[in-house]
C-alpha cells in the first residue's frame, strides 16, 4: 500500500516524536509498503527515505479554516499539498502530532479518498493550542482511526469528540535489541542523565532546582537542544549549580545509549507527556529512572525500575533522585519493564491500523 506519513514538527528538532515516526516509516518500508514522509523541513531526496519538505500554514479560524490573515499562504499550501497528493495517491494518510495542519488533510480527504489515521503523542491532546481546541472535534471525527500512546491520551481524544470505537491505544515501542544493558560499561553512581528537547514542557527548570537539594557530588548531564537552552544555562548559573551541570547538545543513538548505560539514574521531570520514548530506552539499558506522574509514565514505570513522583514538585523530585541513586545497581528491574514495549510488536499493530485491519479500541500490550 502507498502510505503518506506526515508530521508538522521539524524533523531537525530530533525529538521523541520524530524518532517514533521515522522508525515506523522504516518498518513499513521493510514490510513492502511505499512510504512518503511529509515534514516541514525534511530533505526532498534521501538514500533511505522518500520525503516531502512542505511547510503548511497552521493558523486556524472559524470553522477550522485557516485564519483570514493566513489565507494567502494557506491557499498556496493547499494547492501544493493537493498536487503532491494527486501525484502520489496514498491509500492512507497518517498524521502524527495534531496541529492546525490536520485541517488540510481532513478537508482533502473526500477529494482524494484516502483513509485518514491521526496519531496523538502527548501535549498535542493534553495541552492543545487554544486556536486548535474549537476544531478538534471536527478533525477527530474526520478520522477513520485515532491512535494514542497512553490511556490519558485515549481519554483526552474521546473527551474532544473522537468516536470511542475508532480510538486505538498503541504504546511507543523501542528497539530492545539496540537499547540493552552492558556490564562492561562502568557505572557513574552519582550521575543524572536527562535527554529531550530543551523546552518548557520537559520541566528541566524543575530539575535544575532539584539539583540544589542534592549532595554536591551529584552531577547532571542534559542532552538535547531547544528554545529554552540559554534560559536553562542562566538558571544553572543563578542557582549555583553551573559546575555540576553539563549541556551536552544533541547525541546520536549510540552516544545516548552509552550515556544511559553509565548513568546512575535518568530523570524525566516533564509537565506533560504521552508515552515518553526516552524513558523506555533508558529502562531498556538497565538504568533506573525518576519521572513525573504525567501521561503514560505510570503505565511504564514502577518502583522496580525507579520512582514516579508528582509533577511540579521539586522536593519530591529531588528526594526521588537521591533515593534511587542510593540503591545498588541492578539492571534487571528496569530492563524487565522495557521489554513490555517492543518496537516490533508496536509497529506491527500500527501497520494493521493503517491498513484498516484493526480499528477497535482494544488496548495493545506488546
Amino acid at each position: 500500500m502507498k502510505i503518506l506519513i506526515a508530521c508538522p514538527i521539524p524533523l531537525s528538532d530530533r525529538g521523541g516524536v520524530q524518532a517514533a515516526v521515522t522508525r515506523l516509516a522504516a518498518s513499513l518500508r521493510d514490510a513492502g509498503h511505499r512510504i512518503v514522509e511529509h515534514w516541514p523541513d525534511a530533505p526532498e531526496a534521501s538514500a533511505a527515505a522518500e520525503r516531502w519538505a512542505l511547510p503548511l500554514e497552521a493558523g486556524t479560524g472559524s470553522g477550522g479554516q485557516p485564519a483570514l490573515m493566513a489565507l494567502p499562504r494557506a491557499g498556496l499550501g493547499v494547492l501544493q499539498l493537493g498536487r503532491r497528493l494527486a501525484a502520489f495517491r496514498p491509500g492512507t494518510v497518517n498524521l502524527h502530532f495534531l496541529r492546525g495542519q490536520a485541517v488540510y488533510y481532513a478537508l482533502l480527504k473526500p477529494v482524494f479518498g484516502y483513509r485518514l489515521v491521526l496519531s496523538a503523542h502527548g501535549s498535542d491532546l493534553m495541552a492543545p493550542p487554544d486556536t486548535l481546541k474549537p476544531h478538534l472535534r471536527r478533525i477527530l471525527r474526520a478520522a477513520d482511526a485515532v491512535t494514542v500512546v497512553s490511556r490519558p491520551l485515549r481519554d483526552a481524544a474521546i473527551g474532544y469528540g473522537a468516536d470511542p470505537g475508532r480510538v486505538v491505544l498503541v504504546p511507543n515501542g523501542v528497539d530492545t535489541a539496540f537499547w540493552t544493558p552492558d556490564d562492561s560499561v562502568p557505572q557513574e553512581a552519582d550521575s543524572i542523565v536527562a535527554a529531550g528537547r530543551l523546552v518548557a514542557v520537559k520541566g528541566y527548570d524543575l530539575l535544575l532546582e532539584a539539583m540544589t537539594r542534592l549532595p554536591a557530588r551529584v552531577t547532571l548531564t542534559l542532552y538535547g537542544q531547544g528554545e529554552a537552552e540559554e534560559a536553562l544555562m542562566r538558571q544553572a548559573e543563578a542557582l549555583g549549580v553551573k559546575d555540576r551541570v553539563r549541556f551536552a547538545g544533541h547525541a546520536d543513538p549510540g552516544a545516548l545509549r552509552e550515556a544511559y548505560r553509565r548513568a546512575g539514574v535518568v530523570a524525566l521531570p516533564s509537565r506533560s507527556e504521552g508515552m515518553p520514548l526516552g524513558l523506555i530506552e533508558a529502562l531498556a539499558c538497565g538504568t533506573p529512572a525518576v519521572a513525573t506522574h504525567v501521561g503514560g509514565v505510570p503505565d511504564v514505570l514502577d518502583g522496580t525500575g525507579g520512582a514516579v513522583v508528582p509533577a511540579e514538585d521539586v522536593p519530591a523530585l529531588a528526594a526521588g533522585l537521591e533515593e534511587v541513586l542510593a540503591r545498588p545497581h541492578d539492571p534487571v528491574g528496569p530492563r524487565r519493564l522495557a521489554e513490555g514495549f517492543s518496537a516490533t510488536a508496536c509497529d506491527a499493530r500500527m501497520e494493521r491500523v493503517l491498513l484498516g485491519l484493526d480499528g477497535t479500541a482494544r488496548e495493545m500490550q506488546a
